[in-house]
């Protein structure tokens, strides 16, 4: 499809918060990278619902 994805990372800027401000940002830059694909239509076989059912 056109849809577009978005992510907002929040930040603290005290000195405190120094390691998680850096994972933080190497999570969004791993993020970043990820490219999603059509979404496909979960077909479910008679098996899985029997299953699901129990």
């Amino acid at each position: 499809g056109q849809a577009k994805t978005l992510m907002f990372v929040h930040i603290n800027p005290h000195a405190t918060a120094y390691k998680e401000t850096i994972s933080t940002l190497k999570f969004a830059e791993r993020v970043s990278c990820v490219e999603l694909g059509a979404a496909r239509s979960n077909k479910e076989s008679s098996q899985v619902r029997e299953l699901k059912e129990e």
